[in-house]
């Protein structure tokens, strides 16, 4: 749930499927309830209405219509994908057409212009694996970058969802601290080892939005077994909070 301008509300809701959610907004001065649209009608066509738009971009991951193509047994997963609004108005940004397509909320950074989500797709040739990546994209220009190459090995189904589908990536749950305003640096969870320090755990990682000066940042023990047959688990949870740079 978030603010999409000064009045708005988007929120989700389960829908059947039980795995299913639909996206809503909510007048916060009239308490109106509105269904948000998330795919165009087929035939579509461009209406020539030049408007200024992204002056305040949310992003949000709604399901949509048609069953993903990678869909994970028993259950199956509806596809899901990343979308922008700014009020009024909302773009479509990706179309993979898989259930794990940002599995926990995106964001839109103020500071690049751009808006970060996770994804098992392979749109530039560079996950082949289909292992769960972070990518940006600019909304106006639908310009699309992959800022992590992590390869866990295999083919996995629905990296993003996590084990034992592969190893998944999780944004901050309080968005405005998924990225530091000032340096830039992008923070994410992610049960992945891709400096080899992660074997058997649940991190905290820092990335640069083009990619590079990727760290671990924590050293949580993960899950460890004793002689005696007890089982200790020091993992990190999906909230924190960092001072910024001055």
């Amino acid at each position: 749930m978030r603010f999409i301008d000064a009045r708005t509300v988007a929120f989700k809701r389960f829908a059947a499927p039980p795995e299913h959610f639909t996206q809503l907004t909510v007048d916060a001065v009239h308490s109106r309830v509105n269904d948000v649209p998330t795919v165009a009608l087929p035939g579509g066509t461009l209406i020539p209405i030049l408007q200024i738009v992204g002056e305040q971009w949310v992003a949000i991951n709604p399901d949509v219509p048609g069953e993903a193509v990678n869909p994970v047994p028993p259950s199956g997963l509806t596809a899901r994908e990343v979308f922008v609004a700014d009020g009024p108005t909302v773009l479509q940004l990706t179309d993979f057409r898989r259930g794990d397509t940002s599995f926990l909320p995106p964001f839109f950074s103020a500071r690049d212009q751009r808006a970060y989500f996770t994804a098992s797709a392979d749109p530039l040739g560079s996950n082949p694996s289909h292992d769960c990546q972070i990518f940006s994209m600019e909304p106006v220009t639908r310009e699309l970058r992959q800022v992590t190459f992590f390869h866990e090995g295999g083919d996995h189904a629905a990296a993003c969802i996590g084990a034992p589908h592969g190893c998944r990536i999780d944004f901050n749950l309080s968005a405005p601290f998924a990225q530091n305003a000032v340096a830039g640096t992008i923070y994410f969870l992610s049960e992945c080892d891709p400096l080899g320090f992660n074997a058997n755990g649940n991190q905290l990682f820092a990335i640069q939005p083009d990619g590079t000066g990727l760290q671990q940042v924590t050293d949580a023990r993960g899950l460890v077994r004793g002689a005696d047959r007890t089982v200790e688990v020091e993992v990190v949870e999906q909230l924190w909070a960092y001072a910024p740079p001055r």
